[in-house]
Protein backbone atom coordinates (compact mmCIF):
# COMPACT_ATOMS: atom_id res chain seq x y z
CA UNK A 1 0.00 0.00 0.00
CA UNK A 2 2.53 2.26 0.50
CA UNK A 3 4.34 2.13 -2.43
CA UNK A 4 1.05 2.12 -4.07
CA UNK A 5 0.41 5.62 -2.50
CA UNK A 6 4.21 6.51 -3.33
CA UNK A 7 3.17 5.78 -6.90
CA UNK A 8 0.23 7.95 -6.73
CA UNK A 9 1.66 10.83 -5.35
CA UNK A 10 4.67 11.03 -8.22
CA UNK A 11 1.27 10.73 -11.02
CA UNK A 12 0.14 13.71 -9.61
CA UNK A 13 3.27 15.77 -9.26
CA UNK A 14 3.69 15.48 -12.96
CA UNK A 15 0.36 16.09 -13.96
CA UNK A 16 -0.74 17.28 -17.86
CA UNK A 17 -2.96 19.49 -19.01
CA UNK A 18 -4.17 16.07 -21.28
CA UNK A 19 -4.58 14.87 -17.74
CA UNK A 20 -8.30 17.70 -16.73
CA UNK A 21 -11.22 15.30 -16.15
CA UNK A 22 -14.18 16.84 -17.42
CA UNK A 23 -15.08 18.32 -13.47
CA UNK A 24 -11.90 20.63 -13.54
CA UNK A 25 -11.45 21.33 -16.94
CA UNK A 26 -12.21 25.20 -15.75
CA UNK A 27 -9.05 25.14 -13.49
CA UNK A 28 -7.02 23.61 -16.28
CA UNK A 29 -6.00 27.05 -17.88
CA UNK A 30 -4.89 28.12 -14.50
CA UNK A 31 -2.49 25.12 -13.99
CA UNK A 32 -0.72 25.81 -17.68
CA UNK A 33 -0.62 29.38 -17.19
CA UNK A 34 -2.32 32.70 -18.70
CA UNK A 35 -0.56 34.36 -21.70
CA UNK A 36 2.25 37.39 -21.03
CA UNK A 37 0.04 40.26 -22.86
CA UNK A 38 -2.98 40.62 -24.97
CA UNK A 39 -2.84 40.24 -28.57
CA UNK A 40 -1.73 43.65 -30.94
CA UNK A 41 -4.42 44.83 -33.35
CA UNK A 42 -4.17 44.56 -36.65
CA UNK A 43 -2.39 47.55 -38.19
CA UNK A 44 -4.42 49.97 -39.95
CA UNK A 45 -4.32 53.24 -42.23
CA UNK A 46 -2.67 56.12 -40.40
CA UNK A 47 -4.21 59.44 -38.94
CA UNK A 48 -4.74 61.98 -40.48
CA UNK A 49 -1.65 64.73 -41.04
CA UNK A 50 -2.01 68.55 -40.32
CA UNK A 51 -1.11 71.60 -42.80
CA UNK A 52 2.16 73.68 -41.03
CA UNK A 53 2.37 76.63 -43.57
CA UNK A 54 1.87 77.20 -47.39
CA UNK A 55 4.33 79.15 -49.32
CA UNK A 56 3.95 80.60 -53.16
CA UNK A 57 6.58 79.21 -55.45
CA UNK A 58 7.29 79.75 -59.51
CA UNK A 59 4.21 77.78 -60.84
CA UNK A 60 3.55 75.99 -57.77
CA UNK A 61 3.47 76.13 -53.91
CA UNK A 62 5.69 75.03 -51.04
CA UNK A 63 3.87 72.65 -48.69
CA UNK A 64 5.14 72.13 -44.93
CA UNK A 65 3.25 69.42 -43.04
CA UNK A 66 3.24 67.61 -39.41
CA UNK A 67 2.89 63.94 -39.88
CA UNK A 68 -0.29 62.21 -37.87
CA UNK A 69 0.05 61.68 -34.33
CA UNK A 70 -0.99 57.88 -34.86
CA UNK A 71 0.15 55.48 -37.55
CA UNK A 72 -1.73 52.84 -37.88
CA UNK A 73 0.58 50.50 -36.29
CA UNK A 74 2.60 50.62 -39.16
CA UNK A 75 5.48 53.36 -40.47
CA UNK A 76 4.45 56.57 -42.85
CA UNK A 77 6.21 56.09 -45.71
CA UNK A 78 5.34 58.93 -48.12
CA UNK A 79 2.62 61.80 -48.24
CA UNK A 80 0.68 63.52 -50.96
CA UNK A 81 -0.05 66.85 -51.20
CA UNK A 82 -2.90 68.10 -53.71
CA UNK A 83 -3.44 71.93 -54.67
CA UNK A 84 -7.06 72.68 -56.09
CA UNK A 85 -7.84 76.27 -57.47
CA UNK A 86 -11.13 77.90 -56.53
CA UNK A 87 -10.87 80.20 -59.78
CA UNK A 88 -10.00 77.55 -62.68
CA UNK A 89 -6.21 76.78 -62.25
CA UNK A 90 -4.63 73.21 -63.23
CA UNK A 91 -5.19 70.74 -60.37
CA UNK A 92 -1.67 69.96 -59.05
CA UNK A 93 -0.56 66.62 -57.02
CA UNK A 94 3.11 65.83 -55.26
CA UNK A 95 3.97 62.86 -53.59
CA UNK A 96 7.27 62.83 -51.22
CA UNK A 97 8.95 61.55 -48.20
CA UNK A 98 9.11 63.95 -45.58
CA UNK A 99 7.99 67.47 -45.27
CA UNK A 100 8.36 69.67 -46.85
CA UNK A 101 6.70 68.85 -50.65
CA UNK A 102 6.53 71.30 -53.32
CA UNK A 103 4.12 70.84 -55.50
CA UNK A 104 4.58 72.13 -59.28
CA UNK A 105 2.55 72.87 -62.22
CA UNK A 106 -0.11 75.14 -60.76
CA UNK A 107 -1.28 77.83 -62.71
CA UNK A 108 0.52 81.71 -62.01
CA UNK A 109 -2.14 83.74 -60.49
CA UNK A 110 -4.91 81.43 -58.96
CA UNK A 111 -6.33 81.06 -55.73
CA UNK A 112 -5.16 77.69 -54.08
CA UNK A 113 -5.81 75.51 -51.55
CA UNK A 114 -3.66 72.21 -50.84
CA UNK A 115 -4.70 68.56 -48.68
CA UNK A 116 -2.05 66.32 -47.29
CA UNK A 117 -2.43 62.55 -46.88
CA UNK A 118 -0.21 60.77 -45.22
CA UNK A 119 0.24 57.09 -46.45
CA UNK A 120 1.44 53.12 -45.12
CA UNK A 121 1.41 49.69 -46.35
CA UNK A 122 -1.90 49.49 -45.08
CA UNK A 123 -3.47 52.31 -46.76
CA UNK A 124 -4.04 56.36 -47.13
CA UNK A 125 -5.25 58.13 -44.74
CA UNK A 126 -8.37 60.93 -44.30
CA UNK A 127 -6.76 64.32 -46.05
CA UNK A 128 -6.20 66.85 -43.85
CA UNK A 129 -7.82 70.23 -43.30
CA UNK A 130 -7.39 72.86 -46.01
CA UNK A 131 -4.51 75.17 -45.73
CA UNK A 132 -4.75 78.70 -45.83
CA UNK A 133 -5.32 79.95 -49.78
CA UNK A 134 -2.00 80.52 -51.97
CA UNK A 135 -1.24 82.29 -55.25
CA UNK A 136 1.76 80.97 -57.64
CA UNK A 137 4.31 83.22 -58.73
CA UNK A 138 6.19 83.61 -61.79
CA UNK A 139 9.75 82.65 -62.55
CA UNK A 140 11.86 85.44 -61.01
CA UNK A 141 13.94 87.23 -63.42
CA UNK A 142 17.59 87.23 -62.77
CA UNK A 143 18.80 90.67 -62.67
CA UNK A 144 20.89 91.33 -65.68
CA UNK A 145 24.35 92.66 -66.55
CA UNK A 146 26.27 95.91 -65.69
CA UNK A 147 28.11 97.82 -68.37
CA UNK A 148 31.31 95.94 -70.06
CA UNK A 149 33.91 98.48 -70.83
CA UNK A 150 35.93 99.12 -74.52
CA UNK A 151 39.46 98.65 -74.55
CA UNK A 152 40.21 99.10 -78.10
CA UNK A 153 38.60 99.50 -81.58
CA UNK A 154 41.04 98.21 -84.36
CA UNK A 155 40.43 98.98 -88.03
CA UNK A 156 39.92 95.89 -90.47
CA UNK A 157 39.67 96.13 -94.36
CA UNK A 158 35.95 96.42 -93.71
CA UNK A 159 35.56 94.95 -90.48
CA UNK A 160 36.55 96.43 -86.79
CA UNK A 161 38.09 94.18 -83.71
CA UNK A 162 36.18 95.37 -80.57
CA UNK A 163 38.18 95.06 -77.46
CA UNK A 164 36.44 94.84 -73.88
CA UNK A 165 36.62 94.14 -70.55
CA UNK A 166 33.77 92.55 -68.61
CA UNK A 167 31.56 94.81 -66.20
CA UNK A 168 32.07 94.28 -62.48
CA UNK A 169 28.75 93.71 -61.97
CA UNK A 170 27.66 90.42 -63.56
CA UNK A 171 23.71 90.26 -62.23
CA UNK A 172 21.74 87.24 -61.25
CA UNK A 173 23.91 85.11 -63.13
CA UNK A 174 27.22 83.91 -65.08
CA UNK A 175 27.40 86.02 -68.51
CA UNK A 176 26.93 83.86 -71.65
CA UNK A 177 27.38 86.18 -74.52
CA UNK A 178 28.56 89.66 -75.94
CA UNK A 179 27.75 91.75 -78.20
CA UNK A 180 28.95 94.65 -80.17
CA UNK A 181 27.15 97.04 -82.19
CA UNK A 182 28.92 99.43 -84.95
CA UNK A 183 27.14 102.22 -86.91
CA UNK A 184 28.67 105.01 -88.99
CA UNK A 185 28.43 108.79 -89.23
CA UNK A 186 28.64 108.61 -92.61
CA UNK A 187 26.76 106.18 -94.46
CA UNK A 188 28.72 102.88 -93.83
CA UNK A 189 26.80 99.98 -93.36
CA UNK A 190 25.51 98.83 -89.65
CA UNK A 191 26.46 96.10 -87.68
CA UNK A 192 26.03 93.49 -84.80
CA UNK A 193 27.65 90.10 -84.22
CA UNK A 194 27.27 88.04 -80.72
CA UNK A 195 30.16 86.69 -79.62
CA UNK A 196 30.09 83.25 -76.76
CA UNK A 197 34.09 83.45 -76.47
CA UNK A 198 36.43 86.19 -74.95
CA UNK A 199 37.47 89.41 -76.25
CA UNK A 200 37.80 90.68 -79.09
CA UNK A 201 34.24 90.46 -81.53
CA UNK A 202 35.28 90.90 -84.92
CA UNK A 203 32.53 92.86 -86.39
CA UNK A 204 32.86 92.42 -90.42
CA UNK A 205 30.96 93.42 -93.20
CA UNK A 206 31.28 97.02 -92.69
CA UNK A 207 31.47 99.63 -95.82
CA UNK A 208 35.44 100.27 -95.90
CA UNK A 209 36.45 103.52 -95.52
CA UNK A 210 33.68 104.95 -93.39
CA UNK A 211 33.59 106.22 -89.92
CA UNK A 212 32.41 103.93 -87.30
CA UNK A 213 31.64 104.18 -83.37
CA UNK A 214 30.36 100.91 -81.45
CA UNK A 215 29.21 99.67 -78.53
CA UNK A 216 29.09 96.67 -76.36
CA UNK A 217 26.68 94.54 -74.17
CA UNK A 218 26.80 91.36 -71.77
CA UNK A 219 23.99 88.81 -71.57
CA UNK A 220 23.23 86.45 -68.49
CA UNK A 221 19.67 84.46 -68.10
CA UNK A 222 18.00 87.84 -67.48
CA UNK A 223 19.08 89.05 -70.83
CA UNK A 224 20.92 91.60 -72.35
CA UNK A 225 22.83 94.37 -69.74
CA UNK A 226 23.63 98.16 -70.39
CA UNK A 227 25.38 99.47 -72.73
CA UNK A 228 29.08 100.19 -72.70
CA UNK A 229 30.13 103.89 -73.43
CA UNK A 230 30.63 104.37 -77.41
CA UNK A 231 34.15 103.78 -78.58
CA UNK A 232 36.09 106.71 -80.08
CA UNK A 233 35.22 107.01 -83.69
CA UNK A 234 37.25 104.27 -86.22
CA UNK A 235 37.33 104.69 -89.93
CA UNK A 236 37.40 101.03 -91.48
CA UNK A 237 40.12 100.35 -93.92
CA UNK A 238 39.76 101.38 -97.06
CA UNK A 239 40.37 99.58 -100.50
CA UNK A 240 43.32 99.54 -102.66
CA UNK A 241 43.44 101.62 -105.63
CA UNK A 242 45.11 100.10 -108.59
CA UNK A 243 47.68 102.68 -110.35
CA UNK A 244 49.29 100.31 -112.82
CA UNK A 245 49.08 96.81 -114.63
CA UNK A 246 52.09 96.13 -116.93
CA UNK A 247 52.06 92.87 -119.13
CA UNK A 248 55.61 90.36 -117.88
CA UNK A 249 56.62 87.22 -119.70
CA UNK A 250 53.95 85.09 -118.52
CA UNK A 251 53.33 87.15 -115.81
CA UNK A 252 51.47 90.58 -114.41
CA UNK A 253 53.03 93.69 -112.85
CA UNK A 254 50.58 95.46 -110.22
CA UNK A 255 51.17 98.69 -108.83
CA UNK A 256 48.80 100.35 -106.14
CA UNK A 257 48.60 102.78 -103.62
CA UNK A 258 46.29 102.04 -100.41
CA UNK A 259 46.16 103.91 -97.12
CA UNK A 260 45.93 102.65 -94.38
CA UNK A 261 44.06 103.56 -91.37
CA UNK A 262 44.65 103.02 -87.65
CA UNK A 263 45.87 99.46 -86.04
CA UNK A 264 46.35 96.92 -86.29
CA UNK A 265 48.93 97.42 -89.17
CA UNK A 266 48.17 96.11 -93.04
CA UNK A 267 50.48 92.50 -92.67
CA UNK A 268 49.79 91.91 -96.42
CA UNK A 269 48.37 92.56 -99.59
CA UNK A 270 47.01 89.96 -102.25
CA UNK A 271 46.45 90.40 -105.82
CA UNK A 272 44.45 87.89 -108.07
CA UNK A 273 44.53 88.17 -111.72
CA UNK A 274 42.04 85.97 -114.08
CA UNK A 275 41.95 85.76 -118.21
CA UNK A 276 39.29 86.68 -120.55
CA UNK A 277 40.21 84.44 -122.80
CA UNK A 278 41.44 81.42 -121.00
CA UNK A 279 44.51 82.03 -119.98
CA UNK A 280 45.64 80.25 -116.11
CA UNK A 281 44.40 82.44 -113.52
CA UNK A 282 47.19 83.24 -110.56
CA UNK A 283 47.91 85.26 -107.11
CA UNK A 284 50.81 86.29 -105.52
CA UNK A 285 51.15 88.32 -101.72
CA UNK A 286 53.22 90.51 -100.44
CA UNK A 287 53.39 93.38 -97.97
CA UNK A 288 54.05 96.37 -100.28
CA UNK A 289 53.59 97.61 -103.54
CA UNK A 290 54.38 96.67 -106.41
CA UNK A 291 53.64 93.31 -106.92
CA UNK A 292 54.61 90.62 -109.11
CA UNK A 293 52.20 87.82 -110.53
CA UNK A 294 53.95 84.82 -112.42
CA UNK A 295 53.17 81.91 -113.90
CA UNK A 296 50.42 82.99 -115.95
CA UNK A 297 49.72 82.02 -119.60
CA UNK A 298 51.58 83.93 -122.24
CA UNK A 299 49.95 86.01 -125.14
CA UNK A 300 46.54 86.13 -122.51
CA UNK A 301 44.53 89.00 -121.90
CA UNK A 302 44.38 89.34 -118.06
CA UNK A 303 42.75 92.46 -115.17
CA UNK A 304 43.71 92.14 -111.88
CA UNK A 305 42.22 92.84 -108.15
CA UNK A 306 44.08 93.75 -104.88
CA UNK A 307 42.71 92.60 -101.23
CA UNK A 308 44.62 93.66 -98.47
CA UNK A 309 44.78 91.71 -95.20
CA UNK A 310 44.87 92.65 -91.32
CA UNK A 311 44.80 91.18 -87.76
CA UNK A 312 41.17 92.15 -88.17
CA UNK A 313 40.26 89.90 -91.62
CA UNK A 314 40.74 90.02 -94.87
CA UNK A 315 39.13 92.69 -97.32
CA UNK A 316 36.91 92.41 -100.77
CA UNK A 317 38.48 93.10 -103.75
CA UNK A 318 39.59 96.84 -105.45
CA UNK A 319 38.09 97.85 -108.38
CA UNK A 320 39.49 95.53 -111.50
CA UNK A 321 42.92 97.00 -113.43
CA UNK A 322 42.29 97.84 -116.78
CA UNK A 323 43.01 94.67 -119.21
CA UNK A 324 46.73 93.86 -119.61
CA UNK A 325 48.00 91.02 -121.94
CA UNK A 326 51.28 88.89 -121.05
CA UNK A 327 54.13 88.24 -123.24
CA UNK A 328 55.47 85.00 -124.21
CA UNK A 329 59.33 83.69 -123.43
Amino acid sequence: MTGKRSSTSRHHSGWKPWACGVAIAIACPILVGAPAGAAKPPPTRPGVPSIVSVKAAPHGAIVTYARPVHDGGAPVRSAQVTCVSSNGGVKATQNGPRSPIAVHGMSVGKSYTCRVTARNRIGVSDASAPSGVVVPIENPTAAVPGAPTITYVHAGPQSIAVGYSPPADKGGSLITTYRAKCSSSNGGNRGAKEHFVKSPIVMDQLTAGKTYTCIVQARNSGGFGAESARSKPIVTLGLPQITSATGGVRSVTVAFKHAAVGPPLVISYEVTCTSSNGGVSGTQSADTSPIRVRNLSAAKTYTCRVQVRNGAGVSSFSKASKPVTSTGS
